[in-house]
């Protein structure tokens, strides 16, 4: 009997440990999607000032 019982604290502590390592991959991978978008943001921000650089450029009178 006390044997089963070590097999149920066992898988108890097992799934604990389990549960909390899903959570720790869930918040990276949620941290990692969240860098990765401010990323490609600033990245859409960076093309579309050198676009607007590139356009003034064009239109600037040459002296």
């Amino acid at each position: 009997f006390s044997g089963l019982l070590n097999w149920i604290r066992q898988r108890i502590r097992y799934e604990r440990m389990a549960m909390k390592e899903r959570l720790e991959r869930m918040q990276a991978r949620k941290a990692a999607k969240a860098a990765e978008k401010i990323a490609d943001k600033q990245a859409k921000e960076k093309a579309l000032r050198d676009r607007q650089q590139a356009i003034a450029d064009k239109i600037a009178p040459t002296k």
